[in-house]
């Protein structure tokens, strides 16, 4: 990861220029993947502000103190899932992702998760391929739980096809994440 980017919770003041984050990311999918339709959706700002006061918003700073990137998890089913993960695409394939993601599973590590979730994308090089190279493995059906299957049914209402995506989980406490590059920073 650039060492001039550094990751912390999320405050008051980011949280307005996480939206153009997510709108500049979202364009960078195929559409078959994410149809137009769904190129503007965007986390509320409620639903921001409610996971940033439960410590569960991650954002990645620039030098400039600019927000680049954010994670933002929950809990679904009893376990930490990641919700939204998105870098601007000027700070992609910089270690970023990975960076959030770090800060993730540390979380996860600190409430005793089993498991982190997530639901992505089964076919977009930066989605499923990529969080199994982080070690992230497809989730049977039977470890589905019913919010899970629910989040699943709900993005088919949204136009997404079921067959382009997959929910994904990692132990946390297993051998840690395969990352490229020297681990993230904190402040």
């Amino acid at each position: 990861m650039n060492a001039r980017l550094h990751i912390v919770r999320a405050a008051p003041e980011h949280l307005p220029a996480l939206a153009a984050i997510e709108l500049a990311a979202a364009e960078q999918f195929p559409l078959v993947d994410l149809p137009a339709p769904r190129r503007a959706d965007r986390v509320p700002l409620a639903r921001l502000s409610e996971a940033r006061s439960r410590a569960l918003l991650w954002i990645a700073l620039d030098d400039g103190a600019a927000p680049a990137g954010f994670a933002l998890a929950g809990y679904v089913d009893g376990r930490l899932h990641l919700e939204e993960l998105a870098v601007h695409p000027s700070q992609q394939r910089r270690g970023l992702g990975a960076a959030l993601v770090e800060h993730v599973v540390a979380e996860a590590r600190e409430v005793a998760c089993p498991l982190l979730t997530l639901t992505t994308f089964r076919y977009v090089p930066w989605n499923a391929p990529w969080y199994r190279r982080l070690g992230f493995r497809e989730l049977s059906s039977e470890e589905l739980g019913p919010e899970l299957r629910a989040i699943l049914a709900h993005e088919v209402t949204l136009g997404l096809d079921p067959q382009r995506r997959v929910a994904l989980g990692l132990d946390p406490f297993g051998p840690g994440l395969r990352t490229y590059g020297p681990p993230a920073s904190s402040r």
